[in-house]
């Protein structure tokens, strides 16, 4: 059986820049005959980039997109 396993990471282009908070990584794992991890959501690309398109939010509130991934394998 074959795996696959991936970093996904995402950064906020212009930022802050503090370490600790301008980045998002985590782990992509897919097991199976033939793993295919495949990004349904977000469905925008620049430069076969996936990009998430945040409205501006105002200072103490939040927004929520969703990433969705599928293991096709």
């Amino acid at each position: 059986m074959a795996q696959y396993s991936g970093i996904f990471e995402a950064s906020v282009e212009f930022g802050e820049s503090n370490p600790k908070t301008h980045k998002l990584i985590f782990d992509l794992r897919g097991e199976g005959a033939m793993p295919t991890i495949k990004l349904e959501k977000p469905k925008d690309f620049i430069d076969s980039t996936p990009v998430l398109r945040f409205p501006k939010t105002r200072i103490d509130k939040f927004i929520t997109l969703p990433i969705m991934v599928k293991n096709d394998g």
